[in-house]
């Protein structure tokens, strides 16, 4: 990806210290991460090649691995949506299937593996609360080939942190879609009883298959591309929720604890 495209045709003795300077200079000036490990490469590879007589220089020993420093872009100031903005985008996206988790990041500020990790029997349906105990991600300590094909990022992992175990009101809103969702629920697994997974999972497919963060992440982003509403991603809907209800007179304590 990042030598052959430069000098892949290029032959050993022809080689010279002002390759090797390019190949590290036009990586760095792309991916400055990558650069360390091109110059990982070259070094170990090219030293092998003296040692053995495949070039008749040692290239790299003393070499001053030039780098293109880009300037640092300054980052914008993260923004909060509006009462209208938000009015925005549950109106918008009502009816798809990303309307429940926006309402569950932007009215409740829950992440998005929280979302994906929501069950029914997590609801108080009398109290109207739910709570939130499991979100869904990779378990770094099972091996991919240890658990069933594409559940790797699907498996039901602890919280963030310890505190992120919480129960939290759910506005009435929100409430009435979720009966909806649940309706939906209950009429595809009656129709769909051999290829349905009654999994309990709030968001889910129409055959009961958990969704993932990344797809919440790309569902969010086509969305927001498909129709009249200002960028914003799920850290947005978190960080709009509490910008929100601290503007509503709540207490700090209160939102910190909710959140």
């Amino acid at each position: 990806n990042y030598i052959l495209p430069l000098y892949g045709s290029l032959a050993m003795g022809e080689l010279g210290k002002n390759h090797i300077k390019r190949i590290y200079q036009k990586t760095y000036e792309k991916y400055p991460s990558m650069a360390k490990c091109v110059k990982g490469v070259l070094t170990t590879s090219l030293k092998y090649a003296y040692r053995h007589g495949y070039v008749e220089d040692d290239y790299v020993t003393g070499l001053k691995w030039n780098k293109t420093v880009k300037k640092v872009p300054e980052r914008t100031q993260k923004r909060a949506l509006t009462i209208p903005e938000i009015k925005r985008f549950i109106g918008e996206s009502r009816d798809t299937p990303i309307g429940l988790p926006i309402m569950f990041a932007v009215l409740m500020g829950m992440r998005r593996g929280e979302i994906v990790g929501a069950k029914y029997t997590d609801i108080d349906y009398e109290a109207k609360t739910i709570y939130i105990q499991r979100q869904l991600g990779k378990n770094h300590n099972i091996e991919k080939s240890s658990v069933a094909p594409k559940t790797y990022t699907k498996q039901e992992i602890s919280l963030k942190t310890l505190s992120s175990k919480r129960r939290i009101n759910i506005p009435d809103v929100v409430f009435d879609v979720i009966m909806e969702e649940r309706t939906r629920y209950e009429r595809r697994r009656s129709r769909r009883k051999k290829g349905f997974q009654d999994l309990d999972f709030i968001c889910c497919s129409s055959y009961g298959r958990p969704r993932t963060s990344n797809y919440l992440g790309k569902q969010l982003h086509d969305f927001v591309l498909d129709h009249d509403v200002p960028y914003a991603n799920w850290r947005v809907m978190r960080y709009t929720y509490a910008t929100t209800v601290l503007k509503a007179g709540y207490s700090l304590q209160s939102v910190s604890k909710t959140l």
